[in-house]
């Protein structure tokens, strides 16, 4: 059976974030990668483990990592066209505005 535009576009950003995550393991860049596994297209929550690290990233825990950054990179994952990444990176945005 042929895929749908919609599950073809949901599966290439599935790759393509496996794809960015793998490129962090490699970069060695944490904050990145938390940003990525907290905005997953899996259907459930955020990981705390990535979320403490996004937290700790705003206040500045990484060198490298300003809030602007970080904050420009989240605001990026609003953009999908999964619902699920931006529910996840708003529910993200919630926590970092609130505990960061």
């Amino acid at each position: 059976s042929k895929m749908s535009t919609a599950e073809a576009k949901k599966t290439g950003g599935y790759l393509k974030d496996k794809v960015l995550i793998a490129k962090t393991r490699v970069m060695s860049d944490e904050v990145q990668r938390a940003i990525l596994k907290t905005t997953s297209h899996k259907m459930k929550p955020p990981n705390k483990k990535h979320m403490d690290r996004l937290v700790a990233a705003s206040y500045g825990h990484y060198e490298n990592v300003n809030l602007s950054e970080l904050v420009n990179d989240m605001e990026k994952r609003l953009h999908c066209y999964e619902s699920i990444v931006v529910l996840k990176a708003l529910v993200t945005l919630h926590t970092l505005l609130k505990s960061g």
